[in-house]
């Protein structure tokens, strides 16, 4: 992924997400807010429609060159995030986890 490129963030969201899950977005966001294009969250119903309805609206209606997706029982660190840009690649890599 190219440093310019921007990233959509993404989470299915249970009703309810986890105080550490809402304190390492925030951080994320104050870190690499130049990065971020927006926040795409779906709520309720199976988890798996959940990720369905994200993907399709971020091919649908995101200008955004990539999305991260993460679970609201999960973190993540601002460097954990440049690990996963960095690998990132549209032809060799365009999905890392």
């Amino acid at each position: 992924m190219k440093s310019r490129d921007r990233v959509a963030i993404s989470w299915p969201d249970p009703g309810q997400v986890d105080g550490a899950f809402a304190v390492s977005m925030i951080e994320l966001v104050r870190a690499r807010g130049s990065r971020i294009d927006g926040i795409l969250r779906v709520e309720g119903g199976l988890l798996s429609r959940q990720r369905n309805e994200i993907v399709k609206h971020f091919l649908d209606d995101t200008l955004s060159e990539w999305l991260f997706m993460i679970d609201s029982d999960e973190t993540i660190t601002p460097r954990a995030f440049d690990k996963l840009c960095s690998a990132a690649h549209a032809d060799e890599r365009p999905v890392v986890a």
